[in-house]
């Protein structure tokens, strides 16, 4: 369907021309022009601000450039032929900004400055049905429709995010009519919602796989053979009814039902087989030594359960497994040896899900723990650019079995995403919907379109966001960490203003946030993982605040803050049941809701700002409010 452009054709087979919409006008009053268009594509295709070259590199490696025809046409150029245009030029990281204002924002308005777009996170400007309205860092944000919107008029006059961490509490909102809808409501909670005759949930096995990630290149891992019994040894359909309560999807390869012709269930790439695994460690003369499984303590909704049950079914066959419960996340370090992760589909493609974690120097082989060679990158490169759907199912399926014999990963499931509202909210999530937006446009029916709608968005899986912003509070990159109250506490102080904004080209790197304890009064946040986005190299600090001690090479802040302590504890082995129907729950730390209720989405990380007008953190993820910020062509 047109947007921002009304048509677009092939005029050589690597240009692409768009002819754009007249009359579109940004949140600030400029009309959007050419010149827009052009420096918004040429931000992420020639990247050199360092959050941009991420994504540059691992999505648009193919476009070359924007250049302007006329005041109305705009022409883009790939160095190969490419199949999936429509769907690369649509990607969030190419969402179209003002140039002159963005330019003016900071230093000398004809130059586009890396403090520019830094300065941008925190003062968006969109073309879309709705503005950023109200924006209080850690706490909510608001959108407002917005008039002059080229399209339909919005449905609703206001929609508000706000921070409710603690489950009962997102309970009680919605109750209490304080919240429309919340989100985040895990399996075993459903009951508890559907038994009040003014509630109702929905939910759906979202396109997104939990999975266990491995390192080929830690000492101990470097035989496949000890990861292929790794995979084995564990049962996924036991997981998933006993945490999912069978709701969930276990794959039998890496695909998803949204690939459409890609979808290729039949493959076997991962299976259980515990006798299997037994052979092969005796094969490979395990001697018992330890494998460590990483797991932040809350940022997975059943992660740290789901972790426990894992190192409990290797010991079945052999393997000494140990939790490792740590806020700081592992996945760029040498001595990470496995871990939880997720991997979403963020285009319905095998390169939107697979590829944008294990291509050829994607972000998994970035952070050094998954090697490819020649034969790989030729294989990857047929399915990639081929034209051809046979051709690229086939070099698809050899890439699972490159995976199956030296396997860096092994998707658990697909998880059972649930969300609760009042009965006359009538919501629910799209087939296919990307587990990080809720879209709010159209689907939202029998309430009053000009009012207020309430979120109440939990975040679960706090400190780390993935395909949405990063929040970067770093100094030296202090690698200690504190406790999960003082953590909340200096998220709920300082999160929001510096954000990695994805209309700004946020980095996406999955690093959390984590706390130094150098000093007993004043704490700061920092970065757990420095150069993975291309922190390090940063050499002053992008914008100087009135507020901040000390700043950031990489994201620029040191916010004093007074913290209380509270210490994480300890939590006992899984006790795995015999009968996959019972469930035995370790008590999990409680986070702090925030004192000001007013919700209706909510987050055990506090809502961020992503893009102009358009998405705000929730779980961290993202919830999309109509498509405030077009972005096909």
């Amino acid at each position: 369907m047109p947007a921002l452009a009304t048509e677009w054709k092939l005029v050589e087979p690597k240009v692409m021309e768009l002819k754009l919409r007249e009359g579109v006008t940004f949140h600030n009053g400029e009309a959007m022009t050419a010149d827009d268009v052009v420096f918004s594509l040429n931000r992420m295709y020639q990247a050199d601000f360092p959050p941009y070259v991420v994504r540059s590199r691992d999505r648009l490696g193919n476009f070359v450039k924007a250049e302007k025809v006329d005041e109305l046409t705009v022409r883009v150029s790939v160095e190969k032929e490419e199949p999936l245009w429509e769907t690369l030029l649509n990607l969030q990281q190419v969402m179209i900004i003002p140039e002159d204002y963005t330019k003016g924002l900071t230093g000398d308005p004809k130059v586009a400055e890396h403090d520019d777009f830094e300065a941008f996170s925190l003062a968006p400007v969109g073309t879309g049905p709705y503005r950023v309205a109200e924006f209080v860092p850690g706490e909510r944000v608001a959108w407002e429709r917005f008039d002059g919107f080229w399209g339909d008029k919005a449905p609703l006059e206001k929609v508000t995010v706000q921070h409710i961490p603690e489950t009962a509490s997102r309970l009680t909102a919605l109750k209490t009519g304080e919240a429309d809808i919340i989100t985040n409501i895990a399996p075993d909670q459903l009951a508890l919602i559907e038994g009040d005759s003014n509630l109702r949930t929905v939910g759906s096995a979202t396109p997104l796989f939990h999975v266990m990630i491995m390192n080929v290149n830690h000492p101990k891992l470097r035989d496949p053979r000890i990861r292929q019994a790794m995979s084995m040894a564990i049962d996924r359909d036991m997981l998933n009814e006993a945490l999912w309560l069978g709701k969930a999807v276990v794959p039998s390869t890496h695909t998803l039902e949204e690939y459409g012709a890609l979808y290729i269930p039949e493959l076997e790439t991962f299976e259980y087989n515990p006798e299997k695994a037994k052979e092969l460690l005796k094969e490979v003369g395990y001697d018992g030594f330890e494998i460590t499984f990483d797991t932040h303590p809350t940022y997975y909704t059943n992660g740290l359960l789901a972790a426990q049950a894992i190192t409990e079914m290797w010991k079945e066959v052999g393997i000494n497994g140990r939790v490792n419960i740590a806020e700081k996340w592992s996945c760029g370090s040498p001595e990470m040896m496995t871990r939880n992760w997720s991997n979403p589909m963020y285009f319905a493609d095998p390169f939107g899900s697979f590829g944008v974690m294990w291509a050829p120097n994607g972000p998994s082989e970035g952070e050094g723990r998954f090697n490819t060679d020649a034969e790989y990158a030729e294989i990857w490169e047929r399915f990639r650019f081929s034209t051809d759907v046979e051709t690229r199912k086939a070099a698809y399926a050899e890439l699972m079995e490159r995976i199956k014999q030296d396997p860096p990963v092994l998707p658990l499931y697909r998880p059972f995403e649930s969300w609760a509202m009042r009965k006359d909210v009538n919501w629910a999530p799209k087939p296919g919907h990307i587990p990080y937006v809720l879209d709010l446009g159209d689907r939202i029916s029998d309430v009053d379109r000009d009012t207020d709608l309430r979120l109440g968005a939990e975040v679960a899986e706090a400190f780390r966001a993935v395909e949405k912003p990063i929040w970067h509070l770093n100094g030296n990159h202090d690698r200690d960490h504190l406790s999960v109250a003082q953590n909340e506490e200096l998220l709920g102080q300082s999160l929001g203003h510096e954000i990695h904004d994805m209309a700004a080209g946020a980095s996406r790197c999955g690093a959390p946030t984590v706390a130094s304890t150098a000093a007993p009064i004043t704490r700061a946040l920092f970065c757990a993982r420095p150069t993975c986005c291309g922190c390090s190299a940063w050499p002053k600090p992008p914008i100087a605040r009135s507020w901040s001690s000390a700043t950031c090479r990489s994201r620029g802040i040191r916010r004093s803050a007074t913290t209380t302590s509270r210490t994480i504890p300890a939590y006992p082995p899984i006790r795995w049941p015999s009968a996959p129907a019972r469930r035995w729950t370790p008590a999990l730390p409680e986070f702090r809701a925030h004192p000001d209720l007013r919700l209706t989405l909510a987050t055990l990380q506090p809502p961020k700002l992503l893009l102009p007008g358009r998405q705000a953190l929730v779980r961290a993820e993202t919830v999309e409010v109509a498509d405030a910020h077009d972005r096909r062509p």
